[in-house]
């Protein structure tokens, strides 16, 4: 029987990402309010992780929320308001929403999606399933079977994006938490704002991590795709 060496990698990293977010949860709520956690024995080291894990995971499936703001600034693009607004009879995004995406993506962040698309139609179209799937899903199965190397790199930035996706959810809850408690329910901390103020900062650190990750792992797998096609001459 053969190890799959790559997928105990993958699947390794998908545990830390969730529990790590979880277990700073964890630390910090214990840390500043006076028994937020004291009906479990968290000195058993076997219950502080079942706990961080499940509260994880939690903060993993609200946090794919903010997909939806990547998706807006994403679909800011040129490209992106062509295919998602301006098709549909709608208006176009706000200046400020598009000069954001270009800060963020650059100016001309659509050429390897616009090409990605493009082979997906003539690969699929002859089997009159070019809608099966996206552009992105697309590009990992064609890596997936002819470059595993580069939808490694790929998996690498999404395992980065959803634990940046994470860190910034729990920086930002906490912050709110902060900002909220009541003076009789902060553990000896009287400093507030500046905690609010930290955490804020770290929230948005991890936000735009997020996002620049998610990117980047989409720009991979767009750049790989077009590169095998064009060194196989299909």
């Amino acid at each position: 029987m053969r190890f799959d060496l790559t997928g105990f990698f993958d699947k390794t990293v998908d545990f830390l990402a969730t529990l790590l977010p979880g277990l700073f949860l964890v630390f910090f709520a214990s840390a500043y309010w006076v028994g937020a956690f004291a009906p479990l024995d968290l000195d058993n080291g076997y219950v502080l992780l079942v706990v961080a894990y499940f509260l994880g995971h939690l903060v993993f499936v609200v946090a794919r929320l903010l997909d939806r703001v990547y998706d807006k600034l994403r679909n800011a693009s040129t490209w992106g308001q062509i295919r998602f607004r301006l098709a549909r009879g709608k208006a176009r995004v706000h200046p400020i929403l598009r000069k954001v995406s270009g800060i963020l993506f650059g100016r001309h962040p659509d050429y390897a999606v616009i090409l990605a698309e493009r082979l997906k139609a003539m690969y699929l179209g002859r089997y009159d399933a070019e809608f099966a799937m996206n552009a992105y899903q697309w590009s990992k199965l064609q890596l997936m079977k002819h470059n595993p190397d580069s939808l490694q790199i790929v998996r690498g930035h999404e395992m980065q994006s959803k634990l940046m996706r994470s860190t910034a959810f729990v920086f930002a809850l906490l912050g709110v938490m902060v900002l909220s408690a009541g003076t009789d329910e902060l553990a000896d901390h009287p400093h507030q704002l500046q905690l609010v103020l930290a955490f804020s900062i770290l929230a948005l650190l991890s936000f735009y991590g997020y996002l620049i990750d998610r990117f980047k792992a989409t720009q991979r797998a767009f750049w790989g795709v077009i590169d095998l096609f064009a060194e196989n001459g299909r």
